[in-house]
């Protein structure tokens, strides 16, 4: 849900405070669930852009940042419970 006081700050410090605030949901989702919810943002981010959708733009592409980091870490986190840090 769009807060406008998780925007303040430079956009890379308020998308790394929303992946913070995020960072442990979804660990247990299928990367077609992560791909679904990000789906979802993209589609958001195209509302915004045709004028359907209210939330500001910034919102947007922080939500998109902040699932595309979180993603990452969760697929980090798997490897390393795994033995395969880094590869």
């Amino acid at each position: 849900m769009y807060k406008p006081e998780e925007m303040d700050g430079t956009p890379a410090l308020a998308t790394i405070r929303l992946r913070n605030k995020y960072k442990d949901y979804w660990h247990d989702k299928s990367d077609w669930y992560w791909f679904w919810r990000l789906f979802q943002e993209f589609c958001e981010l195209f509302g915004v852009l045709i004028g359907f959708h209210k939330d500001p733009m910034k919102w947007e592409l922080m939500q998109i940042a902040a699932i595309c980091l979180n993603w990452m870490y969760k697929h980090e986190a798997e490897k390393s419970r795994r033995g395969l840090v880094n590869k």
